[in-house]
């Protein structure tokens, strides 16, 4: 059983909490899923997406191999012309025939995971310029941001704070925000609310402690402190 005082929540919740240090917005995530947590002035949390394939997760990592796993499909049963991702997904998977691909979700670890390793292949070569995965890219970004414009019109928000974490979104690139996906994020949040895609503000490792500190305490850490805890890498 859990142990008194022990504060079980959604990781999407501790990664607000680390990105927006316990202010009003939004955390917007795209790993190898996809999902946005956010909250409001009076501080009640919403959660947007995170629903899993084959239903939800659109921009994230999984979704954008699986799209590109479609293209590719429907261009050897002649519904469109040939894709140029054929040899791209094959290539990451380790894969001699494009009809293959399919057989994805028999690989170790699940559907999900096996897709999302082939997303960063994706991702290199729309920033090389191949134009099906940049309109991929494009598309992801696309979703990505009407999932952070649809949280944060149930919050009330009208320039509302969007910090950026996971793999696709590629908070840590040097960069950023100006990767594939994320670049289309930011041009869609500044002309809809004129506001830019951010940093998070600290790690999901302090944001978990910080949420600690409020249950304990009924506040918010200092910002200092909070700082001090992702100095120090906790």
């Amino acid at each position: 059983s859990l142990g008194e005082g022990t504060l079980l929540v959604n990781d999407s919740v501790v990664a607000w909490a680390g990105a927006t240090g316990g202010e009003p917005g939004l955390a917007l995530v795209a790993g190898t899923g996809s999902v946005a947590y956010g909250a409001g002035p009076d501080g009640v949390g919403l959660r947007a997406g995170g629903w899993g394939l084959p239903v939800g997760d659109e921009g994230g990592a999984a979704w954008i191999a699986a799209e590109a796993i479609r293209r590719v499909l429907r261009g050897l049963d002649g519904r469109d012309p040939p894709s140029g991702l054929a040899d791209i997904l094959c290539t990451a998977a380790g894969l001699d025939d494009p009809a293959d691909l399919c057989r994805l979700s028999g690989e170790a670890g699940g559907l999900e995971a096996a897709l999302g390793a082939l997303a960063p292949a994706l991702t290199l070569a729309a920033a090389q310029g191949q134009p099906e995965a940049a309109v991929l890219m494009q598309e992801a970004g696309r979703q990505l941001a009407e999932l952070a414009l649809a949280l944060a019109g149930r919050l009330g928000l009208n320039r509302p704070a969007v910090h950026a974490l996971g793999s696709v979104l590629g908070p840590e690139h040097p960069d950023f925000p100006f990767t594939p996906v994320a670049r289309v994020v930011d041009r869609v949040l500044r002309q809809r609310c004129g506001v830019p895609l951010m940093r998070p503000r600290h790690a999901a490792t302090v944001g978990a402690l910080a949420l600690a500190h409020r249950a304990r305490l009924g506040r918010w850490p200092d910002p200092a402190v909070a700082t001090a805890w992702g100095a120090a890498r906790c």
